[in-house]
C-alpha cells in the first residue's frame, strides 16, 4: 500500500539520521511516481529498500518495472544475495504472496546465493498455509520459524500500554449518519470512517462536510469545526499527497496524550488504503463490516497506542448494490468488493467479541478468545 510505504520510508530515514548512520546506511524508496534513486550503485554499503510489491518483486523476478533491460540481471542478483526480505501485510498481497513463497523456495533449492538471504512474512492475522505450495511440499520446505514477542518484550511499559488499550465494539443497524459522527467526535483527536468502496467513501465525506456548522453572516460557525479529509486509491498523485499531508501534519502535532491541543480534531474518511500497517490511532472508528481479517486490521487503527479515552468502534452491514440483486446476476453473492458470506462471517465474529466483552473480558482478551475459534481460524487461512 502506497501510504504505508511512504510512512515507513519517512520513519526509517528519521531513525537512520537520529542514529548518526546516514553515511553508512542508505534508505531508498521504490514506488511508481516517486523520484528514482540509484539504489544499486553501492552494493557494498548497507541499505534499506522500501517499496510496493510491484516494484520490488518484479526486480526479484528479473523483470524490473521502469528499469532498463540491461539492469534486470544486476538488480536480480543484488536482491537475491545478502538480503532480508520483509513482506507486510500478507493478506493484502494477492498473487504476490504466492510469488514470495516460491522465491524463498527457489533461493533454498535452485539458486542458492553466495551470501545468505532470508524471508520474513508479517501480519496481524498471520497463518502459514500460504507456504504449502506444491514445490515447497516436494522440497520439504513447509515449516517456518514463527517470530513472536518474548516475555521481556511483554514486560516493556510501552508494549503493556498498547496491549491493554481499551476498545468498545458495537454493531449498528444502518450506516452511521454524518450528524452522529460529528456528535461523537472528540475534540483534538481523530475519528476514522472506513468504507469498502470509493463511491460510498466520497458520499460519506460529502455528507460530513455538509453537516459541519455554517457561519451566520459575519459570525463564526457555532460548534466545533474539525478538519475532514478523504483518502482513497483513485486520487491523482498530487491530490493524494495533499490529502495525506493533512493527516501526517495532524499526527506530528499529537502530544503525549494522543491529542492535538487547541484543535477541533480530524475526521478521516477512507477506503482500505489505511487498513493495514499505517501507524494511526483514532479515538472513534466507524466502519462498514468487512471480512474478518480486514476487521482486525481496522480495529488496529483504533486506540492503537492506548491513549484514546472511551475508544469506540461502530460497525454496520453495507448495502447490496441494486445491480447485484437477483440470483442470476454475476455478482449476486458479492457486496462491493467482498463475498457476502465473508461479510456475514465478519459480522458474526464481531458480535462474538462483543459478547465476550459483555461477559467482562477486556478487549484484547475477548479478541484473543475469538481468534482461537474454528470459524475465526478458517477465515484467516490464505490459500497458496
Amino acid at each position: 500500500m502506497r501510504v504505508l510505504v511512504e510512512q515507513t520510508s519517512e520513519c526509517a530515514t528519521a531513525w537512520i539520521a537520529s542514529s548518526g548512520l546516514t553515511e553508512q546506511v542508505n534508505v531508498h524508496l521504490l514506488m511508481g511516481g516517486a523520484d528514482a534513486t540509484q539504489w544499486d550503485e553501492h552494493p557494498e554499503r548497507d541499505a534499506i529498500l522500501i517499496g510496493t510489491q510491484d516494484m520490488l518483486l518484479s526486480r526479484a523476478l528479473n523483470r524490473g518495472h521502469a528499469a532498463r533491460r540491461p539492469r534486470w540481471p544486476v538488480e536480480f542478483g543484488l536482491l537475491h544475495s545478502d538480503c532480508l526480505w520483509v513482506f507486510d501485510e500478507v493478506q493484502l498481497m494477492g498473487c504476490g504472496l504466492a510469488t514470495t513463497a516460491q522465491l524463498a523456495a527457489f533461493a533454498n533449492k535452485m539458486w542458492k546465493p553466495a551470501m545468505l538471504t532470508r524471508f520474513l512474512w508479517m501480519s496481524a492475522t498471520l497463518g502459514d498455509s500460504f507456504l504449502q505450495t506444491r514445490d515447497r511440499r516436494d522440497w520439504d520446505l513447509t515449516k517456518a520459524t514463527r517470530c513472536e514477542l518474548f516475555q521481556e518484550d511483554f514486560d516493556e511499559p510501552a508494549v503493556q500500554t498498547r496491549l491493554q488499550a481499551s476498545k468498545t465494539l458495537h454493531v449498528i443497524k444502518d450506516r452511521a449518519k454524518a450528524a452522529k459522527i460529528l456528535e461523537a467526535h472528540p475534540r483534538g483527536r481523530i475519528s476514522l470512517v472506513m468504507l469498502n468502496t470509493v463511491p460510498v467513501a466520497k458520499s460519506v465525506y460529502a455528507e460530513v462536510r455538509e453537516e459541519l456548522p455554517k457561519p451566520v453572516g459575519k459570525n463564526k460557525p457555532k460548534g466545533p469545526q474539525p478538519e475532514v479529509c478523504l483518502l482513497h486509491s483513485r486520487f491523482r498523485q498530487m491530490d493524494r499527497e495533499r490529502q495525506m499531508e493533512r493527516l501526517l501534519v495532524f499526527l506530528k502535532k499529537m502530544d503525549a496524550t494522543g491529542a492535538v491541543p487547541d484543535s477541533d480534531g480530524l475526521i478521516v474518511v477512507s477506503t482500505q488504503v489505511l487498513e493495514a500497517g499505517f501507524d494511526l490511532s483514532s479515538a472513534r472508528l466507524w466502519s462498514e463490516i468487512a471480512p474478518w481479517p480486514s476487521v482486525i486490521q481496522r480495529l488496529g487503527r483504533l486506540n492503537r497506542e492506548g491513549l484514546q479515552p472511551d475508544a469506540t468502534a461502530s460497525f454496520w452491514m453495507p448495502k447490496t448494490d441494486d445491480g447485484n440483486k437477483g440470483d442470476d446476476r454475476p455478482n449476486a453473492k458479492r457486496v462491493g468488493p467482498y463475498e457476502k458470506k465473508a461479510l456475514d462471517s465478519g459480522k458474526k465474529l464481531i458480535e462474538s467479541v462483543i459478547a465476550k466483552q459483555t461477559e467482562g473480558l477486556a478487549y484484547r482478551d475477548a479478541l484473543d478468545a475469538v481468534l482461537l475459534t474454528e470459524e475465526s481460524q478458517s477465515t484467516l487461512i490464505v490459500e497458496p
